[in-house]
């Protein structure tokens, strides 16, 4: 039997080193399983924190977008509104604008109407009477009489001189000559002891 033992150990013995060296591959390719697995758990993991820090930017500016689009969005009815308020506001003046213009207008025709009526009076008041043209003309005509007296006067005032010095003055002159130069010496004399 102890023969029978190890002839049968014997038999077994391929069958254990087949059954050793398939265990012993199954082992390393175990070995090999695990490795990849512990890489791909590993980069499970890298991608896991990834998605969350990606989730956690995307929550971060998710929120602020949401949190910028609502301050727009309240800016904008803000800004619709001070716009509405500025066109209600716009629209009175431009109606109280046109009020006045019309009103101005009533006015630039009432003063129109009385620039008329008052060129019209003037028009009136400009034509003279039939007494103020004969004053007028009385007028005139003694402003020419007394224009002739002095252009006369004058002649005789520039030819005394000349006259006196040729001792002509009594003779061609009168009276009136002569007391006219007279009056002109004295009234240079007088200037001269002023001076």
């Amino acid at each position: 039997m102890s023969f029978f033992r190890f002839s049968s150990q014997l038999d077994f013995l391929p069958s254990q080193i087949k059954l050793e060296t398939a265990s012993g591959k199954f082992n390393l390719e175990i070995a090999v399983l695990q490795e990849q697995k512990s890489a791909l758990q590993h980069a499970l993991n890298e991608v896991c924190e990834e998605s969350a820090r990606k989730q956690t930017m995307y929550t971060s500016v998710s929120a602020s977008f949401e949190k910028a689009l609502a301050q727009t969005d309240e800016a904008s009815k803000r800004l619709v509104q001070a716009e509405e308020r500025r066109a209600v506001s716009a629209e009175r003046e431009a109606l109280e604008a046109v009020k006045v213009v019309n009103e101005l207008r009533e006015q630039v025709s009432g003063l129109g109407a009385e620039l008329a009526e008052a060129r019209k009076r003037a028009k009136e008041n400009m034509e003279p009477s039939v007494e103020e043209v004969e004053k007028v003309n009385a007028l005139r005509v003694r402003v020419a009489e007394l224009e002739d007296v002095n252009a006369t006067l004058g002649q005789r005032a520039r030819g005394l001189k000349r006259r006196y010095k040729e001792g002509d003055l009594v003779s061609v002159g009168s009276q009136t000559d002569r007391l006219f130069y007279d009056l002109c010496v004295v009234r240079r004399t007088t200037t001269r002891r002023i001076s």
